[in-house]
């Protein structure tokens, strides 16, 4: 023990006086070195190891941030896709509707898409699958399986209650014919309160000087003239919706006014009054047949309805611009097919209906064989509804104003001339056209 302490007293003293310190100072150098050389080895093998997954995970966050990209593209043009289904089926345009289906995917961004539908007539939904392969960018080395997307999206038809106060039933979305709504004049002030204008074809203006304002919206299946911009419209301007329903057929197939009492009356007498230029007629509700008696001529000045239902079989026209028509006690006038009509011409007039009793219909025309032809120059007052399912209706003239306090159903309408035209629907009867929605 005692030489093993002189020894380390020994090296200490010599380390301290220099006398191996250069020996000692040169191995431990050696050993950091190797030590140093050693660990850097290490660190590149760790670097590169760490860069190999650092590269793998970039790659699969691009492949990965790129599927995601594709599939919310893909499932936007899938809710078009099925939206636009759901209009072909309101529309009953279901011919070709798998051709019709993938052309709206591919307009959508996806022509090499695989599509499919599920619908069956009488149903209320359709579901449209659209399924699209994915470019890969660096995904392909390492994985050669299935990369692709698949979106499902379902379109439902539903009635929505919608106040239309002016209606065009007819259906013609391609308006191929003047149809639908159609307004014209070169200084006409438009006005709807309490409903806007619905068409199952187009509705048109052809003058940028018609000043309009709608309360509500303006909606077509077919297009819409762009003047309707500039109007007042308290609501939407939407072309391409769904088809209108008649919201009278229901009553309309419920009441005959053929059948009422009142038109049991037949060919009622006329009872004139008056003399020289200042005659008036009376007219009892009944069951008009001869076209002759209907004609007062230039030298009647009133013509006067008496409450009730009147059915014409023929025409009543007022012939003359002295002429003024009072039906404003309380009538039906109802338009029998097949050569019913009312033209009133230049004459002032005024007609009003039986109430709730026969759903506020003032004029109603079932005759599909001729025009309602109600313009004119006269001063026209109808409070009450003007109903025409399969007629084209004609109104307007120049005049200070006209009004219709209620609704204007009709297959068509055209209202034209430099008059102010009010039509203030006080809607007990609102249209219910279907609309599309997704659900999926």
């Amino acid at each position: 023990m005692l030489d093993w302490l002189n020894h380390r007293i020994l090296r200490v003293k010599e380390q301290s006086s220099g006398g191996t310190s250069d020996a000692f100072a040169a191995n431990r150098g050696v050993a950091l070195k190797d030590r140093f050389e050693c660990a850097s080895g290490q660190v590149l093998v760790i670097f590169a190891v760490a860069m190999i997954a650092i590269l793998g995970f970039a790659a699969l966050s691009i492949d990965v941030g790129h599927y995601l990209a594709e599939r919310r593209s893909v499932q936007n043009a899938t809710d078009a896709s099925a939206m636009a289904a759901g209009r072909l089926v309101l529309r009953n345009d279901t011919n070709n509707l798998q051709l019709q289906i993938e052309s709206f995917v591919a307009a959508n961004g996806f022509p090499d898409a695989t599509v499919n539908y599920s619908w069956n007539p009488g149903d209320d939904e359709v579901n449209v699958s659209v399924t699209h392969d994915v470019d890969r960018f660096f995904l392909g080395a390492v994985y050669d399986g299935d990369w692709s997307v698949t979106t499902e999206a379902t379109a439902r038809t539903a009635p929505e209650d919608v106040p239309f106060a002016l209606i065009a039933l007819g259906e013609d979305p391609n308006c191929n014919d003047p149809t639908g709504v159609q307004l014209s004049g070169a200084a006409m002030d438009f006005s709807l309160i309490g409903g806007g204008i619905g068409s199952n074809s187009c509705i048109f203006a052809n003058n940028p000087n018609i000043d309009g304002q709608v309360d509500g919206n303006i909606e077509a299946q077919g297009e819409i003239s762009d003047y309707f911009n500039d109007w007042d419209v308290s609501g939407t301007i939407t072309d391409g919706q769904g088809y209108i329903p008649d919201p009278y057929l229901n009553f309309a197939q419920n009441n005959d006014p053929m059948a009422t009492a009142d038109c049991a009356n037949v060919d009622p007498e006329i009872v004139e009054t008056g003399s020289g230029g200042n005659r008036t007629w009376t007219m009892e509700p009944g069951r008009y047949t001869s076209a002759s008696d209907l004609s007062p001529g230039g030298n009647v000045r009133d013509v006067i309805m008496q409450p009730g239902v009147y059915c014409f079989e023929e025409e009543l026209r007022l012939s003359s611009a002295n002429t003024s028509l009072d039906a404003s006690q309380g009538v039906l006038i109802y338009l029998a097919s097949p050569n019913g009509n009312f033209s009133p011409g230049n004459s002032d007039y005024e007609i009003t209906s039986l109430g709730e009793d026969w759903a506020d219909i003032a004029i109603w025309s079932d005759n599909c064989n001729e025009a309602l032809d109600m313009h004119g120059n006269g001063q026209m007052t109808v409070n009450g509804v003007i109903y025409a399912p399969c007629s084209f209706v004609e109104l307007g003239g120049n005049t200070g104003q006209d009004v219709v306090n209620g609704q204007v159903v009709a297959h068509d309408v055209w209202i034209h001339g430099n008059v102010t035209f009010n039509i203030d629907a006080g809607l007990k009867y609102t249209a219910s056209p279907l609309r599309v929605f997704l659900v999926q």
